[in-house]
């Protein structure tokens, strides 16, 4: 991927030579920043509270279709749809690596660690793991069930503790995790005991997947901190899904005060849970709950008749922003504590952000 920079509203082609420019890149370096990529493909650093461009890399002759950021190592992912990756350093873009994933890879993550890349390409039903230093495969899989059809990803969510992958599906009340670490152990099929007395069957060792079977689909799903636990909200019933013995170990059936129902959940920290909301009378409304109870703690309307999409947020859940994207896409900032907000931005043809750290 080629491009064009811009630092504080200056244009600069190939490389970074305004020393006025790398003093606020440097700056950046040690507060928190938002990451936007915008349609045909152009990243952004913002500096936060105000949300104003400080470096932007414009790429107008591709579209990208993906961005992830690594959690350790301040470093982003960006695809295209070529299926060409490119690896950037964190707050100047300045690209490290170039490789290529699974065709057109419309949603990525980096590992806990920072070591591993993961880009799942819906399309082509794909789970691919590639090193982050060359951008090399070293796993790829399939995502088809038992009779070879296609699954169509609906959760995609990374557990840093496990070094596993958690997908559910649109048309499969099975829960998928899928270890991808390099020494990851034998996965077995039949119940919790049998292979400890070795009477079950072992899954190839490359990117082994354990399938859990539930009656239905439990809601949204999300994951609480580093826990063996997979939790699933939906706006009259929360459960709790043990990934050790792949039990259902807890439920309610309480119902929530948010006056819409959630499309997505996305946890805030430790301490609060966002309410993506569904299409309809209440779109948009963003709810912010205490996990542990139930309870709505707060109620905001990022803008005025357009629904969020996500919510993200920094690594302390201090700051968090409503993302509306879209051609006319709009950026919110929030404080945890306050109810004002503390920034906004219009992005046009918004794709994704991220609050970094």
């Amino acid at each position: 991927m080629r491009g064009r920079f811009v630092f504080a509203g200056v244009v600069l082609a190939g490389t970074l030579v305004s020393t006025g420019a790398n003093s606020q890149v440097d700056a950046l370096s040690t507060k928190p920043i938002l990451l936007t990529l915008s349609l045909p493909c152009r990243l952004d650093v913002r500096r936060v509270p105000h949300l104003v461009p400080v470096v932007t890399l414009d790429s107008s002759a591709e579209r990208c279709t993906a961005m992830a950021v690594s959690p350790v190592n301040r470093r982003l992912a960006v695809s295209n749809a070529n299926g060409d990756v490119v690896l950037r350093r964190v707050p100047d873009l300045a690209a490290t690596a170039h490789g290529r994933l699974a065709g057109e890879t419309d949603r990525m993550m980096f590992s806990a660690d920072g070591r591993y890349l993961i880009g799942l390409s819906t399309r082509q039903a794909m789970l691919v793991v590639a090193d982050v230093e060359s951008l090399a495969q070293t796993r790829t899989l399939q995502l088809h069930d038992r009779d070879r059809i296609p699954l169509m990803v609906r959760a995609f969510l990374l557990h840093r503790k496990r070094q596993s992958v958690l997908l559910s599906f649109e048309n499969s009340t099975e829960i998928w995790e899928i270890f991808y670490a390099p020494d990851a152990t034998p996965v077995f099929e039949g119940l919790v005991h049998d292979f400890r007395m070795q009477e079950a069957v072992a899954e190839a060792t490359e990117l082994p997947v354990r399938r859990i079977r539930l009656d239905r689909h439990g809601g949204q799903m999300f994951l609480p901190g580093d826990l063996s636990e997979l939790h699933f909200w939906s706006p009259t019933s929360r459960s709790v899904l043990n990934l050790d013995v792949r039990r259902i170990t807890a439920g309610t059936s309480r119902q929530l005060d948010s006056p819409a129902e959630a499309c997505a959940v996305l946890p805030l920290g430790r301490v609060q849970l966002a309410l993506i909301p569904c299409p309809g009378e209440h779109d948009d409304l963003l709810a912010f709950v205490n996990p542990t109870t139930g309870e709505v703690e707060q109620l905001r309307q990022p803008v005025v008749n357009r629904r969020p999409a996500k919510v993200a947020t920094d690594d302390v859940g201090n700051y968090r922003v409503a993302v509306m994207p879209g051609q006319y896409g709009q950026l919110v900032l929030y404080d945890r504590m306050s109810i004002g907000r503390l920034g906004e931005a219009s992005v046009s043809g918004l794709l994704d952000a991220w609050l970094y750290p």
